[in-house]
């Protein structure tokens, strides 16, 4: 997968909202949830994926049961 150098991505959180990052933003995000997804924090983050605009997700929570 490349992730995308910019443009926006999406952060969709576990009660529905849909938070809208810039490409720098989005690149940090990103970051920190692969890294804390990988603790006993993971199950417990609020954020269930983190997508481009076009829709293609580049990360999903390990809570959410999907892979």
């Amino acid at each position: 997968m490349v992730l995308p150098m910019e443009g926006r991505l999406i952060a969709e959180t576990s009660d529905g909202a849909q938070i809208e990052l810039a490409a720098g933003e989005g690149q940090r995000v990103l970051y920190a949830l692969t890294t804390l997804a990988q603790t006993p924090v993971g199950p417990h983050l609020a954020i269930r994926v983190l997508r481009t605009v076009a829709g293609e997700v580049l990360w999903r929570s390990p809570a959410t049961g999907q892979s």
